[in-house]
């Protein structure tokens, strides 16, 4: 049962961990991270899909590309913003042990870290080790002091923004360090400014200042543009604004990036407040997938037809047409599973 005497933000943090629960594992290995979340993932979507009130997009197509997580994930040279669709928030500090890991960070860092000593490079080795390790207080404390020793590193300041707000529950904190990780890592990498603002918008949210989270993800979308989970919390927060029609245009820039976050925006009880408005958005791209599925077939049709009348006298032809033909039949099942009768959302 939940603790009535607790503060706004404990209270909200409280109910919000219930559905998002800390995922954690303790191991440098990449190709174990990737295959952890990708199962985690594959049970976190499979309970969304069955708590959605209908089918928004073939269930079939949904399962198939999370199995691509794994393999995505062991390949995160570039980052891994491109697949936060299929990440829950509870995922959010294992994330980030992997993005310290990609090629981006490790660039910046040998920036930053060009004038430091060998005993503060190991200072925050430790404290990372430790923070891997769940072992909080000793990471916080290893985290601070190599603060001291250099504080234009906005990787720790985001780590510490992590710490306070997950584990020490205290937001004053998370939000002073956050800010410090926005203003250092701002002229080196926008993308992860961008996260600090979404976990800011996280804070205001919990807070029940749905003003200072719009403005936080707004600030994330202006420096990260094709952020697509930044556009989905933006439009979380619009809904509790009663900003239905911006809610509407980010969701949409959303999905445009990857359609779960149809599946995600279905079972998100933010969105409650505006079902009117959702149910004619997922009619509208029902109308979308059924139109292109038809224009889909016609062309395959013709295809096969030309192949049929004229012949076919090379594998490389018959490949191609089968190829087109079969993208087709995929556009043709989805249609239908657009267009399925269900209950209304």
């Amino acid at each position: 049962m939940l603790n009535k005497s607790l503060t706004t933000f404990e209270r909200r943090l409280e109910e919000w961990e219930l559905v998002h629960p800390i995922q954690w594992i303790s191991t440098t290995d990449i190709g174990v991270v990737a295959d952890f979340i990708s199962n985690q993932t594959k049970r976190i979507v499979k309970a969304q899909l069955e708590a959605a009130d209908r089918i928004i997009i073939s269930q079939d197509r949904i399962v198939d590309e999370l199995d691509s997580i794994s393999s995505g994930l062991s390949d995160i040279s570039e980052g891994i913003a491109e697949v936060q669709a299929a990440l829950d928030w509870g995922f959010s500090e294992v994330i980030w042990q992997l993005e310290l890991q990609t090629e981006v960070i490790k660039n910046i860092l040998r920036v930053l870290q060009a004038p430091l000593d060998t005993q503060a490079k190991e200072l925050k080795k430790r404290a990372e080790e430790a923070y891997r390790n769940h072992w909080i207080e000793d990471a916080l404390e290893d985290f601070l002091e190599s603060e001291k020793k250099n504080r234009y590193d906005f990787t720790i300041h985001q780590s510490l923004g992590n710490i306070y707000l997950f584990h020490k529950k205290n937001p004053e904190k998370a939000l002073e360090y956050y800010e410090r990780a926005i203003k250092y890592a701002l002229p080196y990498s926008p993308y992860h400014a961008s996260l600090a603002f979404l976990h800011i918008g996280l804070i205001k949210y919990l807070q029940g200042d749905f003003r200072k989270a719009y403005e936080a993800t707004l600030k994330a979308i202006e420096l990260s543009p094709n952020f697509y989970e930044a556009h989905y919390q933006h439009a979380q927060y619009c809904a509790n604004l009663g900003k239905y029609n911006e809610a509407i245009k980010h969701l949409w820039e959303a999905i445009k990036g990857d359609r779960y976050y149809c599946v995600k925006a279905d079972s998100e009880k933010d969105f409650g407040v505006m079902k009117r408005q959702l149910r004619s958005f997922f009619e509208e791209l029902r109308n979308k997938a059924r139109n292109k599925a038809k224009s889909e077939i016609k062309i395959a049709q013709e295809l096969v037809q030309d192949a049929e009348s004229y012949g076919v006298s090379t594998a490389d032809k018959a490949g191609e047409v089968m190829r087109k033909f079969e993208v087709a039949k995929i556009k043709l099942s989805e249609g239908k599973t657009f267009t399925r009768k269900g209950k209304p959302i």
